[in-house]
């Protein structure tokens, strides 16, 4: 897989959208997926992946859907842009697992990762998964010009997404954005 390293990432508000319904859907669990586009960091289309694990902290993409995932970026010619996962509970960095070259393979700073944290703000989270997530509404604001993230509130989440090149046990930010 070929990859692009843009300095900047902007997310489509329709990218951003079935981003954060498929976190919605795989709360409690990390979902994942790939980032595709042009070379100036225009994201074009995000293609979900399977998490193998399953878990809540870790993901391990499912070859099958990986491989299908490149199959279609190639067949479509979009860059490899990066990555996504989400932190179900946790924050929008990078988490020490992320920047372990044991788990991780993508630490030469080659792709963009994307990280979205995401919170239940639900009394039951139960009900809350229960609730379908096609009636769920999406509202993406981009925050404050100091930052570089973008978020969004789904029903009874609030998700948080910024943007990263990761290296052994360490991380550079880049800006992210969102555009039409």
């Amino acid at each position: 897989m070929a990859a692009i390293s843009p300095s900047r990432l902007w997310i489509p508000i329709a990218v951003w959208r079935q981003i954060c319904v498929q976190a919605v859907r795989e709360w409690p669990n990390e979902c994942l997926g790939m980032l595709v586009g042009t070379s100036s960091g225009h994201v074009r289309a995000a293609y979900e992946l399977v998490n193998a694990l399953a878990h809540p902290h870790r993901f391990l993409s499912e070859p099958a859907s990986l491989f299908a995932a490149e199959r279609r970026r190639r067949q479509e010619g979009w860059d490899l842009l990066g990555f996504y996962h989400s932190h179900p509970g946790g924050r929008p960095v990078p988490s020490h697992v992320d920047t372990d070259p044991e788990v991780n393979y993508w630490l030469d700073g080659s792709v963009v990762s994307v990280i979205v944290a995401i919170r239940s703000h639900a009394c039951d989270s139960a009900a809350s998964i229960r609730e379908p997530v096609s009636e769920l509404s999406v509202t993406a604001t981009e925050q404050t010009p100091t930052s570089s993230g973008i978020t969004a509130t789904l029903g009874h989440y609030s998700l948080q997404a910024r943007a990263f090149r990761l290296f052994p046990h360490r991380w550079e930010e880049l800006p992210l954005a969102l555009e039409d």
